[in-house]
């Protein structure tokens, strides 16, 4: 990854475009992807702005994202649950 942005870097891209272009190589390597976060407002916003809009994410990004505060959550209370029972 580091040759990459480098090399984007001598290319005179700004550090959007590098960070773009970057992400878009590492990202292509996988099939389907899902974005998790732990501050899921503002990552996913970060994440849209880097590729310039929602709608130009990469195809195999899912385009929802999904929260892991909930899940930890909710994995907690059916923990909860079932030591209750």
């Amino acid at each position: 990854m580091r040759q990459i942005i480098t090399a984007l870097g001598t290319l005179g891209l700004d550090n959007r475009n590098i960070v773009r272009e970057a992400l878009g190589v590492w990202l292509c390597r996988y099939k389907d992807i899902e974005v998790w976060s732990d501050y899921l407002a503002y990552d996913w916003v970060l994440f849209c702005d880097i590729f310039g809009h929602a709608f130009k994410v990469p195809k195999q990004v899912y385009y929802i994202p999904f929260d892991i505060c909930t899940l930890m959550k909710v994995t907690q209370k059916l923990i909860e649950w079932s030591l209750v029972d």
